[in-house]
């Protein structure tokens, strides 16, 4: 017989698979969506690319709306400037 073997990618990517998105994701879940890592989401904020839900306070859990999140996934222009941007930063900190 075949043992079932948890896949743990699959649930740390459920996002990826859901039929319907919740209304608010978290900063990992969006990265996931948007197709960068968790840590480009603050360099996103910064440069107002995102805007986190509620106006956040500096140190705490940010969430972002699923619906404005898809909307930009399917521009291509923005896609484009988030691009640019993760390049810029990532080439800054090379730099420094």
């Amino acid at each position: 017989m075949y043992e079932i073997i948890p896949n743990h990618n699959v649930n740390q990517n459920w996002c990826l698979y859901a039929r319907r998105l919740p209304g608010r994701l978290t900063a990992e879940e969006a990265a996931r969506l948007i197709g960068c890592k968790q840590h480009d989401i603050a360099t996103l904020i910064r440069l107002k690319l995102l805007k986190p839900l509620g106006g956040p306070r500096r140190n705490t859990v940010k969430y972002f709306a699923a619906v404005r999140l898809l909307a930009a996934c399917l521009d291509e222009a923005w896609l484009g400037r988030v691009t640019v941007a993760l390049t810029a930063s990532r080439q800054k900190t090379i730099k420094d």
